[in-house]
């Protein structure tokens, strides 16, 4: 279900020609967000800055924020619901809603195999 890389490029493809094309909507979907901190460790450049590094080894290491958010989509297959998920989003739910709201996110479903399933953004 994650679209990346030329394996994700074929499938796609395959799915856009054959797949059903489902439009994402405010509506038919919900949204999640993912936030958290990261510790990112900054490379010290300048002699100086190595040496003290050697003793405060926090102060190259700094938090980042990172906004993520993904897609819930509850796919009706007859008698059955399918709970298809995206892959992260590198912002936040509102960001990605507003890209719903916009008509930018599709899910294209293997008519055959419900579990074959690809989320795409269109810019």
């Amino acid at each position: 279900s994650l679209a990346d890389g030329n394996d994700n490029k074929e499938r796609l493809d395959k799915l856009k020609q054959n797949g059903e094309k489902i439009l994402l909507t405010i509506d038919n979907c919900e949204t999640r967000e993912n936030n958290y901190y990261e510790e990112v460790f900054m490379e010290g450049n300048s002699r100086a800055e190595q040496i003290d590094a050697l003793t405060d080894l926090n102060r190259h290491y700094k938090q980042e924020y990172i906004e993520q958010s993904a897609i819930i989509y509850q796919y009706n297959d007859g008698d059955k619901n399918i709970r298809m998920t995206s892959q992260t989003f590198p912002f936040n739910d509102s960001t990605l809603e507003l890209n719903i709201e916009s008509k930018k996110l599709f899910l294209y479903v293997n008519r055959f195999d419900k579990n074959d399933y690809i989320f795409e953004m269109v810019n």
